[in-house]
């Protein structure tokens, strides 16, 4: 039985501003900055092993990044995805909520709602955390998805955990790792498989009084 459902967050949770930050940033969006941007950078950034601006470095050699333009299309390009916060509030004492994530240190402003989703940090809707960033392995290393097990106790029974996410690649290997898996299509999708796992019902709860 499902007990842990692990929730990507980029494109699963939340909205993921990545491509209109870019082209803040550069003028320019990824197909056109692929010959010349350090590719390296970004994964090395997801595992804690840089800092913004040395990211913002070295993902351009030949200069050219404005982090300061590409924070604030970022933090205005986030946004929960249509249903999913709502779903998790669903969940609340049904399973235990986790974020499963490869993001750099941003995701701390997310986690808390520091300048971005209006103040409704992902924090306060998960019991808890694996982020690329702290435990220096990315999805879809196995090490990634053993370090989330031992984390949310689940190392002798991983198939009580659900991952939920939006990359096939990422499922492809959870699942080998002996995760469920769903690959995430939308608030919809998700609800049916949840509905199937016996955690929600088929259709929303009606909303109670304000």
């Amino acid at each position: 039985m499902i007990g842990v459902v692990c929730f990507d967050l980029m494109d699963t949770l939340v909205r993921d501003p990545y491509r209109e930050a870019l082209r803040a940033a550069t003028g320019e969006g990824p197909e056109g900055l692929a010959a010349r941007r350090d590719p390296t950078a970004w994964p090395a950034f997801e595992r804690g092993e840089l800092d913004a601006a040395t990211f913002a470095a070295r993902v351009l050699p030949d200069g050219g990044f404005d982090l300061a333009a590409f924070d604030r299309a970022r933090r205005a390009g986030y946004a929960w995805l249509p249903g999913m916060r709502g779903l998790l509030d669903e969940l609340e004492g049904v399973a235990t909520r986790w974020l499963a994530t490869n993001y750099p240190a941003w995701v701390e402003e997310l986690l808390a709602g520091r300048g971005v989703l209006g103040g409704e940090g992902v924090g306060a809707r998960v019991e808890g955390v694996t982020a690329s960033y702290r435990v220096g392995v990315r999805k879809p290393a196995p090490g990634f998805f053993a370090t989330l097990l031992e984390a949310t106790g689940s190392a002798d029974a991983p198939g009580r955990c659900l991952l939920v996410d939006d990359r096939a690649v990422n499922c492809e290997a959870a699942a080998a790792h002996g995760l469920a898996v769903h690959h995430f299509d939308g608030a919809e999708g998700l609800r049916r498989r949840l509905a199937l796992e016996g955690l929600l019902p088929d259709r929303p709860r009606a909303a109670g009084p304000p």
